[in-house]
């Protein structure tokens, strides 16, 4: 803390001068200084040192003075007051002495404080608790000398103002201590005797006054250089004055071209111009011939005066002559403007001279003709050019939209898929299909005479409801779709309109650029307009598949394809397109031969030979497009399986019946019949024949290929897809009734059987008379694998009865095992009602379902199966003394399980199962050691038990 109250004694000695008010050196000399007239006798390193001595010694600086660490500063902040760091450390052999280096890493005093240091070696032995306590007393008495400090801050912060200015003020006179003499004196450059001695020795005074000589000598230049430079000025001023005076033509012509244009005045514009063109030439001649005389003359002098005045005119003259460049450039150019806005086709009728936009042309062509002195090019090649520049950059920018859009689309279009609670990478919106069929059954519903069409009638129904473009695919997906048809709108309007009056004009005016157009520039252009339009079609229409394009998947693509269509809108826009791109390369092919037929000396047999391979390129990647959303289609055809939705029996089937199946197998047939149409159509071109054809009336053999291989992949992944549909049944926790008579499974099979007999054949003849194949005569292992799949599907079901009666059969035997028979226990056992039950329900419920054939098999193979288990059953029980009690049971089951059906007119036991019943009644008489009941107790019992349960069973009948 300062103390304001010290002596003046005491501020002299801490000073180290003799009274507080110095005012010679002499003041000053009980700390040795040396005197200021001594200073520049001596070098300024020996000077800088005493100024550092005089500083160091009177300010006491921390840099050279050692600081003394009091008894605060070697206490332990941890530990509080008494403590001693050092003490510490010396006790612990840590450091030799007090003032040993090191102790300066211990104390939070010093800069050189080490806290790691600190803490590993004075508190090694201090846990985290105790560091934690001492750490929160640190803060709260940090907190108590803060407000403390701001309090001292605050009573003296007058003091420290005053004290603060009072600095400053000392500051700036020190600064400004310099004399105005002495400024004056070290700026001076004209002789002074005062500064020989900061001179060095060697330089005398004869090149001091030189150098003085010659500073007077470039001011009095300074001053005379104006005057002289102001006099030429005006020289130069007259002469430009006059010149303009004579040669005012060229300079009043700028503002009467502007006037000119003002009052639409174009013929005295023209002839003025024309005027200027003239006068110019004769003036650029005659300053020609001056520049020759000058420079053939000997004098000097005047020939620098004559180029010097010349450039300046020259200057004037070349910023005149282009503002009159600038001003008939700017009038030429909105001639070409009003050219291009015209928007012109020449008109080639016999009246042509009467037409006012082929008047209109000409005329602005006859003026730029006129504004051209020497024209290299004729205005309308120009006009050529440049509408051949338009149509480029337009298409460069309608493609460049598009793409930017397209791919906008697809990420919007593939963000708003992701939300669908069902939604399945790759997946597709296939319940549009079974939609439209919803709507083809509308209609033959409301039809009177829907029961006597052919299929051929049922066809075109199917096609013209199916072709609709109402209720084909998400709105979003129809929007993404609706981009590329414009796309493609765009382009043949573009030919049609654009391109083709290039080609009508070029076609009408090529003589008269034919003595200009040497290097077939137009042509050049042209063809160039072509092949970028062919190229950006090819690089859209192609995919990224790298492996087969048979197999590849509708993201591969994904250039042309939007996310997640189906086939419905795939087809219908994808039509379109193949239509408008054959409309496209058409078109393209009948510009060219046009060009080519008027250039008789241009190549255009490449140029069509390009066309012709970009077309079928496109075409082929059409039909791949189409095909693989197709077939990706097929394979979810599982979706659209509802198991309540089955068709009543159809006559015509086996044996007079068909079997019943789901409404899925109807919607395939219709879709199938559809997509198959729908292709035909696609890939036969049904164009007029044009002059050059260009897009092929007949598919290639490989795309014909192509197509056959991916109908029977879509056969087969439908066939797939009902097995799916089965194998998510199957695997469902779900106890529907469906499920739990296996009701699916017999669906499943009939509609494995509807589409091996009736459907698939179907469509492969309707494949072979669209495509001219021969399928239908084939041996196709596919129907190998539906009757396959459709056996397996019947094993499963047979197995799982199977299975049901197994476990009523030995459930019995165990009962009986366990429990001793009861007196007049003779009756017919419960577990042969349960099974007749069972195969009640069957009759109930598969049996409708259906075909009666298969039905027949199905109940003859579940009746021997039971006799047969119970047979065995009895064989692996007849050594067991228990059975005894129960063999007459046993004879009243099978004797009443034979009656209930040897009244069926087809569910009679067979062969096989009346061998069975015999085996097996011997068998119990011959293990029956004694019986309990006569045979005519037996037959009452047993005629009991049938005429009790006629009417439970009169469904065998």
């Amino acid at each position: 803390m300062l103390n304001y109250d010290d002596s003046d004694a005491t501020l002299c000695g801490f000073y180290g001068i003799r009274t507080l008010d110095p005012r010679t050196s002499a003041d000053l000399q009980s700390r040795g200084l040396v005197n200021d007239d001594d200073v520049d006798l001596v070098s300024p390193e020996i000077n800088f040192k005493r100024l550092t001595d005089i500083v160091n010694d009177n300010t006491g600086h921390v840099s050279n003075v050692e600081y003394a660490f009091g008894s605060e500063d070697v206490e332990d902040p941890f530990r509080g007051r008494g403590t001693n760091v050092v003490e510490e450390l010396l006790r612990r052999h840590i450091v030799e002495s007090p003032d040993d280096p090191m102790v300066k890493k211990f104390l939070m005093s010093s800069q050189k404080f080490d806290s790691q240091v600190f803490l590993t070696t004075v508190h090694s032995d201090s846990s985290v608790e105790q560091l934690m306590q001492s750490l929160q007393f640190l803060e709260r008495d940090i907190q108590n000398q803060t407000a403390q400090l701001r309090q001292v801050i605050d009573e003296n912060y007058i003091k420290f103002v005053d004290c603060k200015r009072t600095i400053d003020d000392i500051l700036f006179e020190f600064k400004s201590s310099k004399t105005y003499a002495q400024q004056e004196r070290d700026s001076s450059k004209v002789y002074n005797p005062s500064r020989q001695r900061k001179l060095q020795q060697s330089e005398s005074l004869a090149a001091e006054l030189e150098e003085s000589l010659q500073n007077i000598n470039i001011a009095s230049n300074l001053m005379i250089g104006p005057i002289i430079e102001s006099k030429n000025k005006e020289s130069k001023l007259n002469k430009v004055i006059e010149f303009i005076r004579t040669h005012s033509f060229f300079f009043d012509l700028p503002s009467n071209l502007i006037r000119y244009l003002a009052e639409h005045n174009h013929d005295q514009f023209i002839d003025d111009y024309q005027r200027f063109l003239k006068e110019k030439e004769e003036y650029l001649a005659a300053q020609n011939y001056k520049h020759k005389s000058a420079i053939s003359r000997p004098d000097g002098e005047y020939k620098d005066e004559y180029q010097k005045s010349q450039a300046i005119i020259n200057t004037i003259l070349s910023r005149v002559f282009a503002e009159i460049d600038n001003i008939v450039n700017e009038f030429r150019k909105k001639a070409y403007k009003d050219l291009l806005s015209m928007d012109y086709e020449v008109s080639t009728s016999k009246y042509r001279s009467k037409n006012a936009s082929n008047a209109k042309f000409m005329t602005l062509v006859d003026k730029i003709q006129l504004l051209d002195s020497t024209p290299s090019t004729s205005p309308i090649s120009e006009f050529l050019h440049t509408q051949l520049d338009n149509l480029s950059r337009d298409f460069t920018y309608q493609s460049t939209k598009f793409e930017s859009k397209f791919n906008g689309m697809q990420s919007k279009l593939g963000h708003y898929m992701s939300s669908l609670p069902r939604c399945r990478d790759g997946g597709s919106q296939i319940r549009f299909i079974a939609d439209k069929y919803t709507s083809v059954e509308a209609y033959l519903r409301a039809s009177s005479n829907s029961a006597s069409l052919t299929d051929n009638e049922k066809d075109k129904i199917i096609l013209e409801v199916f072709e609709s473009s109402d209720n084909l695919d998400l709105s979003i997906v129809s929007e993404t779709w609706l981009v590329l048809v414009n796309f493609m709108s765009y382009i043949d309007d573009f030919l049609s309109r654009n391109v083709s009056k290039f080609v009508t004009n070029y076609a009408h005016y090529h003589k008269e650029l034919a003595s200009q157009d040497h290097n077939q520039e137009l042509w050049k252009l042209f063809s160039q307009i072509i092949l970028d339009i062919t190229s950006n079609l090819l690089a859209l229409f192609k995919d990224d598949a790298a492996g087969n394009q048979l197999e590849s998947a509708p993201e591969s693509y994904s250039l042309f394809l939007p996310h997640h269509t189906n086939s419905l809108s795939a087809l219908h826009y994808l039509s379109i397109l193949s239509s408008k791109l054959d409309e496209i390369f058409t078109r393209m092919g009948a510009q060219v031969a046009t060009v080519g037929n008027v250039s008789k000396n241009v190549d255009t047999n490449k140029l069509i030979k390009s066309l012709r391979s970009s077309s079928a390129s496109i075409t082929q990647k059409l039909v791949e497009a189409v095909c693989s959303v197709w077939i990706n289609d097929c394979s979810q055809f599982y979706d659209l399986e509802e198991w309540q939705e089955v068709h009543p029996k159809n006559e015509g089937g086996r044996n007079g019946m068909d079997s019943t199946y789901t409404r899925t197998m109807n919607i395939l047939e219709g879709y199938e019949v559809f997509v198959l149409n729908k292709l035909a159509k696609l890939v036969f071109s049904t164009s007029q024949e044009d002059k050059v054809r260009i897009v092929a009336a007949h598919p290639s053999k490989r795309i014909l290929m192509s197509i056959e291989i991916q109908f029977m992949r879509s056969l087969k992944n439908l066939v797939d897809s009902i097995m799916k549909r089965y194998t998510i049944e199957k695997s469902s926790e779900q106890n529907t009734r469906m499920k739990e008579l296996g009701l699916y499974k017999i669906l499943t099979m009939n509609n494995y059987d509807k589409v091996s007999r009736l459907i698939y054949p179907r469509l492969i003849s309707v494949f072979d008379k669209l495509f001219d194949r021969d399928l239908s005569q084939q041996n196709l292992k596919l129907y190998v694998d539906i009757d396959k799949a459709g056996l397996t599907i019947l094993d499963d079901f047979l197995n799982e009865e199977k299975h049901w009666i197994e476990s009523k059969v030995n459930k019995h035997f165990q009962k009986i095992m366990t429990f001793s028979p009861t007196s007049n226990s003779l009756r017919v056992d419960s577990f042969i009602y349960e099974v007749l039950v069972h195969l009640v329900k069957l009759v109930h419920f598969v049996k409708p379902i259906t075909a009666p054939d298969v039905f027949v098999s199905i109940m003859n193979e579940l009746q021997t199966s039971f006799l047969k288990m119970l047979l065995e059953c009895l064989r692996a029980h007849s050594h067991i003394d228990n059975l005894q009690g129960y063999i007459g049971n046993f004879k009243m089951d099978v004797n009443f399980f034979v009656e209930v059906f040897e009244g069926s007119n087809y569910l009679r036991l067979n062969d096989i199962s009346m061998s069975t019943v015999e085996i097996t009644l011997q068998m119990l008489n011959e293990i029956e050691r004694e019986t309990t009941y006569s045979d005519r107790q037996f037959d009452d019992i047993l005629m009991k038990n049938l005429k009790d349960s006629e009417y439970e069973f009169d469904c065998f009948l």
